[in-house]
């Protein structure tokens, strides 16, 4: 891949990643205007460690604190960080493994059509709007349960079909039972983490096996991107939520979504 659709990706994938907003129409909206090759999985891999870095930074006080909780707990002494660092990783284990299993066994090609594509990106979006706007706003990440994060955390597989987005369905599930904006956020990038992990090392996994875990200077230069523009993205975006509310995602993501539908149905094309 050239340079410049190496910047481009990579702070696509950056942005995308991040936002509630889905890759998947992303990527086929680019392919679409430029005809540019898909990145190659080294590339993909590459970047997604380096929304990893992003978010294991950004959220690194929430999890030094869940660390020193078992830490504490291990000793005998019970608290609420280490019962939240519990609830996370039973319940990130679980929606990995049923991830795993529809990938393996329900999942296939059909599912990435961009007709499918283009339809999540509308309908999920104007759920996570309507979840917004109905639910309560009581309830923060240390207010969860085991059945909250269980919940949360296997909403997940519906991101399996391209288009509906993780970090925005697992935002809306968390608005569902009453989180506010900032702590939906919050749970879902916390939940994110197990599931980055868990993808890039089925992924790293399958490069090892096939000989291919290798990585150019621009595979680098992407995740070093897809970082710094990850880290603003969710800074900028856990400021918004503080004030406003989901609807200007929802707006975007009719707009994005429309584009694809557009392009899905041969109305347009570039």
């Amino acid at each position: 891949m050239a340079l410049t659709q190496i910047v481009v990706l990579a702070i696509l994938q950056g942005i995308a990643l991040v936002l509630p907003v889905g890759t998947a129409s992303h990527v086929a909206l680019l392919n679409a205007l430029t005809g540019w090759e898909p990145p190659t999985p080294q590339f993909n891999l590459a970047n997604h460690f380096g929304v990893l870095a992003a978010t294991l930074i950004y959220f690194g006080g929430d999890l030094w604190e869940m660390a020193t909780g078992v830490a504490r707990a291990a000793k005998g002494k019970r608290n609420a960080e280490a019962r939240l660092a519990f609830q996370l990783i039973a319940a990130s284990i679980l929606a990995i493994g049923v991830g795993l299993a529809l990938t393996i066994y329900v999942l296939d090609d059909q599912w990435r059509s961009l007709k499918i594509t283009a339809w999540a990106t509308l309908g999920f979006g104007f759920l996570l709007f309507v979840i917004d706007q109905t639910s309560m706003t009581v309830k923060r990440v240390e207010h969860s349960s085991i059945g909250d994060a269980i919940f949360v955390a296997l909403s997940q597989v519906l991101s399996l079909v391209p288009g509906v987005s993780r970090v925005g369905i697992t935002m809306t599930f968390a608005r569902f039972l009453g989180y506010e904006r900032i702590e939906a956020a919050r749970f879902s990038y916390l939940l994110s983490i197990p599931a980055l992990l868990a993808l890039i090392s089925g992924n790293a996994y399958r490069l090892f096996k096939a000989q291919e875990l290798t990585f150019t200077r621009l595979d680098i230069v992407g995740a070093v991107i897809a970082f710094v523009v990850s880290l603003m993205t969710l800074a900028s975006l856990m400021g918004f939520l503080k004030r406003r509310s989901f609807t200007p995602i929802l707006i975007y993501r009719l707009i994005i979504g429309g584009i694809v539908a557009l392009l899905a149905y041969d109305v347009i094309a570039f």
